[in-house]
C-alpha cells in the first residue's frame, strides 16, 4: 500500500538568483511565477520522462463584486498544462511565454470549477489524491517578513500528516529572496531524490536567467 505520509524539504535561492529571476521576467514579458513554474515543468518532464504534465495552482475565486464583499473561502484549484514538443527546440523564451499564457487562461476561466472539469473528462474525485494532476505550485507573498537564513542548505523534516499531492511546491516571496518548500510523499521520493531534483531545478533557473537557449537535460 502506498503511504501518503508527507515530508518537507526547504531551501532558499540566493539573493542574486532571486533578483535575476525578476529581471528575466521583465525582459521576457512575464511574471517571476511563470518562470519558476516553467522550470518546475521542465524539471518534471525530465524526471518523470513524460511529454504531457499538468500542475495545479490555487485561484483566489473572487471574480466579481459580490464575492469581493463576502466573507469566506473562495479559493479553488485551477490547472496548467505543459506539452513537451518541438516548441522547446525553437526558443526557451517562447516556451516560458506559452506557460505564462496558460496561467493567464487558467485564472481567466477559474469560475469553471475543478469538479466540473473532472466530470467533463470522466474522472472521479478521490479522497487520497487529486485526479488529473499530482503536482502543485503556489506562490505566497511574504514581503514585509524576514526569511530565516538557511545558507543554501536543504532542510528536511517530517510533516506529521498525509498529503494529497505527490509533490507540492510553495514559493515564499520575500522582499529580495525566494524560499522554496517542497512537500512530498516519502513513499515516492527519498531525501536524496528531492535534493537531486531541486539542484537540477536551480541549474535550469540559472541557465535561463543567463539567457542560455540550451537548458540542461532538454537538448
Amino acid at each position: 500500500m502506498l503511504t501518503l505520509h508527507g515530508y518537507e524539504v526547504c531551501f532558499s535561492l540566493t539573493k542574486t538568483l532571486s533578483a535575476d529571476i525578476q529581471l528575466t521576467a521583465k525582459a521576457i514579458g512575464c511574471t517571476p511565477f511563470s518562470i519558476i513554474l516553467a522550470v518546475y515543468f521542465l524539471s518534471l518532464h525530465e524526471y518523470c520522462a513524460k511529454d504531457d504534465i499538468v500542475i495545479g495552482t490555487p485561484a483566489l475565486g473572487r471574480i466579481g463584486e459580490i464575492e469581493e464583499k463576502m466573507v469566506g473561502n473562495f479559493i479553488s484549484l485551477v490547472t496548467i498544462r505543459s506539452l513537451y514538443d518541438n516548441s522547446l527546440n525553437k526558443s526557451i523564451n517562447d516556451y516560458i511565454n506559452k506557460i505564462h499564457k496558460g496561467v493567464f487562461q487558467a485564472i481567466k476561466h477559474q469560475s469553471y470549477q475543478y469538479d466540473e472539469l473532472l466530470f467533463s473528462l470522466g474522472l472521479e474525485l478521490e479522497q487520497d489524491s487529486f485526479p488529473l494532476t499530482t503536482f502543485f505550485i503556489s506562490m505566497l507573498d511574504k514581503r514585509g517578513s524576514r526569511a530565516d537564513n538557511m545558507d543554501d542548505a536543504f532542510i528536511h523534516k517530517p510533516m506529521g500528516n498525509d498529503v494529497k499531492f505527490d509533490m507540492m511546491l510553495y514559493v515564499d516571496n520575500y522582499e529580495d529572496l525566494y524560499v522554496l518548500r517542497s512537500q512530498y510523499r516519502r513513499a515516492l521520493f527519498s531525501e536524496k531524490d528531492q535534493e537531486n531534483f531541486w539542484r537540477n531545478f536551480i541549474k535550469k533557473l540559472k541557465q535561463i536567467c543567463c539567457r542560455e537557449e540550451a537548458v540542461c537535460g532538454l537538448c
